[in-house]
């Protein structure tokens, strides 16, 4: 397994990310992939300071190919989890993602109740809101073609 040190040296991914705002974001140029790694707490806290604040979300859409009901792990998405409290304070953060509801794209989203599952803490009410990105389709399978008057 490399280490994250040697994938922030080599990829200069603080660098690299900014780039990316600052430059065309439909480009749809890919990092290339790094082996598995996992950063350390110091690393990880050294990272998030360098990264300018307030970028944009760059949220890339669910591939279209994907099985019906597969997983998103590993998707661009985000996964909040805890009290509603902290779910709805983390999502005052990133209210910019409702604008990814549009006629191009769709918001993926799942609100749900973990209390009482096998990882849910006990006597405390939880919660798991999920956001992934669709694109839309050209046209709703079982919509019909637009009515247009002839001559009106």
């Amino acid at each position: 397994m490399a280490s994250f040190k040697k994938f922030m040296d080599d990829e200069s991914l603080i660098q690299s990310v900014q780039d990316l705002f600052e430059s065309d974001l439909g480009s749809g140029d890919e990092i290339k992939l790094a082996k598995p790694w996992s950063a350390k707490k110091a690393d990880i806290l050294n990272m998030w300071r360098g990264v300018k604040p307030n970028l944009p979300i760059f949220i890339t859409p669910l591939k279209k190919d994907r099985p019906i009901g597969s997983k998103t792990y590993g998707e661009d998405g985000i996964r909040i989890t805890g009290t509603y409290n902290f779910i709805m304070s983390v999502l005052s953060r990133v209210k910019d993602m409702m604008n990814r509801e549009n006629p191009e794209t769709r918001l993926k989203l799942v609100f749900r109740s973990i209390s009482g599952e096998k990882y849910a803490i006990p006597d405390q009410q939880s919660y798991a809101f999920y956001i992934n990105l669709e694109r839309r389709s050209k046209r709703r399978s079982g919509r019909p073609k637009e009515f247009k008057l002839g001559g009106i």
